[in-house]
């Protein structure tokens, strides 16, 4: 079986410029949803690979919080631990694992709920969210989506 691929036939683009924006330039309330819904993008993608191929063959369980963290930053901010399993199909033990390496890594924080005690709340970090930011803005690119150029003009 001959394992060449012709990638002259793939229809490439050029490389597209993996440096970030700026840490810590503000991207503007436009600029963000669109790249919210990119995000909602990717995880519905995501979501359809899952009717033909089992979940864990693609198992990226940090992967996937950080995407629903991203989603839901504009509105509700924090979710508990309890939503965020539930909303990335995760069981609870693999959501808690994977919570403590991702607040190891500054990408998020986490803080009990002010109202119920039982209850962690997390949310993105600016650090996770500026991460997110940047890619989505370079997956953006790299898919000649640069609608998110224009929001900043707003």
């Amino acid at each position: 079986m001959n394992r060449h691929i012709d990638r002259s036939s793939l229809n490439l683009r050029e490389p597209v410029d993996p440096t970030p924006p700026e840490p810590g330039q503000a991207t503007s309330p436009v600029q963000r949803e669109i790249l919210r819904e990119h995000a909602r993008k990717i995880r519905s993608a995501r979501d359809l690979r899952q009717e033909s191929f089992d979940r864990n063959i693609f198992g990226e369980p940090a992967w996937e919080m950080l995407l629903t963290l991203y989603i839901i930053d504009g509105d509700q901010r924090r979710l508990s631990t309890r939503r965020i399993a539930k909303l990335a199909s995760l069981s609870l033990t693999t959501t808690l694992r994977w919570l403590d390496y991702l607040e190891e890594q500054q990408l998020i924080s986490r803080r009990r709920n002010p109202f119920d005690q039982r209850v962690v709340d997390t949310e993105l970090s600016d650090k996770g969210r500026t991460a997110m930011d940047a890619y989505l803005v370079r997956t953006c690119a790299a898919g000649g989506t640069d609608q998110w150029r224009a929001g900043s003009a707003s």
